[in-house]
């Protein structure tokens, strides 16, 4: 099995807790981002909490590293762009920093056939319209849940990702990978994939909602 870097692009909640729990496969982890937010994370100005994630980080902190510039070589490498999307309070989402990685990537990657594998959650289309080969192109269904956050990305159900044909990896280094977690692996094509996620975080929500409706039932009459 051939070592591998890989690279998370964004500072988040997402990145750090599947580079965290990545760098157990015996791989370099390198957690990229703009030097003034690789600077706000270590000055705690950005705190990300989460269980278990700084034990993770400690565990195998030689095999992790911070930085704000790309590895030179990036033939053994996966990019992974892993930020949490910002949304308003009007359900709208910024992709302002999510387009400034990738414009970042498309300007300072000369040999673009590595894999580039998106696991922020965008609208259906989005992944099509990144200017890289599709066939080093993928989306990969995130499913973390605040909380449990470690233990779903070292353990996840299943693994949902988009090809531009619908048709499983043939990338060997992401193939590697994925067969890392001995769980189902789904293909499907990038706007599937896309909407698979939002529809996995409409089914939560509704869960949610039911949940408290049958609790606030149960409180008004007074039942366990």
């Amino acid at each position: 099995m051939t070592k591998k870097n890989l690279i998370f692009c964004g500072i988040s909640h997402l990145s750090l807790n599947y580079g965290a729990t990545a760098a157990r496969f015996k791989n370099d982890v390198v957690f990229f981002d703009f030097k003034n937010k690789i600077n706000d994370y270590f000055n705690n100005k950005i705190t990300i909490e989460e269980p278990n994630l700084k034990k993770y980080l400690n565990k195998y902190k030689k095999k992790i590293s911070f930085s704000s510039k790309l590895p030179h070589n990036l033939k053994t490498s996966i990019i992974f762009i892993s930020i949490d999307i910002n949304t308003s309070k009007n359900n709208i989402s910024s992709y302002k920093y999510i387009n400034r990685i990738i414009k970042h990537l498309i300007n300072n990657v000369s040999d673009k056939n590595v894999p580039l594998v998106i696991m922020s959650q965008v609208n259906p289309g989005f992944t099509e319209s990144i200017k890289w080969p599709k066939k080093y192109l993928y989306y990969q269904v995130e499913t973390l849940i605040f909380g449990k956050a470690i233990e779903r990305a070292t353990n996840p159900e299943r693994i949902i990702v988009g090809t531009y044909d619908g048709n499983k990896v043939l990338n060997k280094l992401y193939l590697e990978y994925l067969d890392n977690f001995k769980t189902v692996k789904l293909f499907m094509r990038y706007q599937e994939a896309e909407l698979t996620k939002m529809f996995i975080n409409s089914f939560l929500v509704s869960d949610l909602i039911l949940t408290n409706l049958l609790s606030s039932i149960c409180k008004k009459l007074n039942l366990d």
